[in-house]
């Protein structure tokens, strides 16, 4: 498929990391019956399959795509029939769950890197748009990956807000992180995702930038689903 081109809607939420894209993407999904595609899963999911079956720490860079990316035939994603979850499996495992832990989170920023491993991603999000209308979340959704998506959200909010946000679902989780380190590592990621040479964290010209930083839930989806319904 070629860049851009999909037949079905899409919608795209890109923002930085803890803006709540997945959260806010879901929830639109359910609103308008639409299947979500949550673009950092995949990388996710990948990123996992490479420690624990590829030996990813030890790789250079330029072997990745010949080590790793020849090995995924048995990677698929698909759609929950009466939800809008995604459900991404390897060798017909679903592996969704086994991919929110701190080494993979590690990983990611490099795999996400990699040219052959964005196009690869990109590959399975256009294969899903042109089965599926979708919402979907990330980073370069709205720029690199679905230009012309009918409506492109921009969603943000302040570092110290979003360190908050993440500081709270690592308490539930029982993650032994500070507010501190995390806000530093959320520092850190935006300074990554802003300035790589592949596919950087922007935002589209055309995009909606909702702030979320003063903004319950319900407030981000309504402006959404108002944004939705003026241009469908």
């Amino acid at each position: 498929m070629n860049s851009g081109a999909v037949t079905k809607l899409v919608i795209t939420i890109d923002g930085p990391s803890c803006s709540g894209k997945s959260t806010v993407a879901k929830r639109v999904a359910e609103a308008l019956f639409f299947k979500h595609l949550n673009s950092g899963l995949l990388y996710r999911t990948l990123t996992y399959l490479g420690l624990t079956h590829f030996d990813l720490p030890n790789w250079p860079p330029d072997t990745i795509a010949e080590n790793f990316l020849s090995s995924l035939a048995a990677f698929a994603v698909d759609f929950a029939k009466d939800s809008p979850d995604m459900q991404v499996a390897f060798g017909g495992k679903v592996i969704n769950e086994v991919a929110n832990s701190s080494l993979v989170s590690q990983y990611v920023p490099i795999l996400s890197q990699v040219p052959a491993v964005r196009a690869f991603v990109k590959t399975k999000q256009h294969e899903a748009a042109a089965a599926f209308n979708l919402v979907a979340d990330g980073r370069d959704c709205g720029t690199e990956v679905f230009p012309q998506a009918v409506v492109k959200i921009f969603l943000t909010a302040s570092l110290e807000k979003r360190a908050e946000w993440a500081f709270g679902r690592a308490q539930q989780q029982d993650f032994e992180i500070s507010l501190q380190e995390i806000k530093e590592g959320l520092a850190k990621r935006d300074h990554l995702d802003k300035t790589r040479a592949i596919s950087p964290l922007r935002q589209a010209p055309d995009a909606i930038v909702i702030d979320a930083t003063e903004l319950s839930l319900m407030d981000v989806l309504k402006k959404i689903i108002c944004a939705v319904g003026s241009r469908i």
